[in-house]
């Protein structure tokens, strides 16, 4: 698990009566979204081994909104620390360049120990998602009321 996938999905009828209030669903449902993923990105945030958690929206449409909250592109390495690694060869082709301690280092194999499973993500949603699903219920409601008023 790389990235925390986020979906909300409307059943027919809160969508029946979203459309009937607020016209564009769309929009209430995607705040809504907003709203829970920005709760799980910065408690993910606060977890992973540093500060490059995003989270972009995937989906929208009138019954479904999908956000994707995880590592940027540049920090890919990430998932390791989410799921693990066993121990494994790194083969060069036809080498491997990395900084070392006294400038470059040139090698053909790398022999990388693995690493035990330190995640973030799951346990950011696991100890949130009851707030998550109050805060997303506010701002639907609000949206709601709002414009049956």
């Amino acid at each position: 698990m790389d990235k925390i996938e986020l979906e909300f999905v409307g059943d027919k009828e809160l969508t029946k009566k979203l459309k009937k209030l607020i016209g564009n669903t769309e929009d209430a449902l995607a705040l809504a979204a907003k709203t829970g993923a920005n709760l799980l990105e910065e408690e993910a945030e606060a977890l992973a081994p540093g500060p490059h958690i995003g989270q972009k929206q995937v989906y929208k449409s009138t019954k479904r909104v999908t956000r994707k909250i995880g590592p940027d592109k540049d920090h890919w390495y990430y998932q390791f620390f989410e799921t693990g690694a066993q121990p494994h060869t790194i083969q060069g082709r036809p080498q491997l360049v990395f900084p070392g301690s006294n400038g470059l280092v040139f090698v053909r194999v790398v022999h990388h120990p693995g690493m035990a499973p330190r995640p973030f993500l799951r346990p950011a949603f696991d100890s949130n998602k009851d707030e998550v699903r109050d805060k997303v219920g506010k701002v639907l409601k609000k949206a709601i009321m709002e414009e049956a008023e």
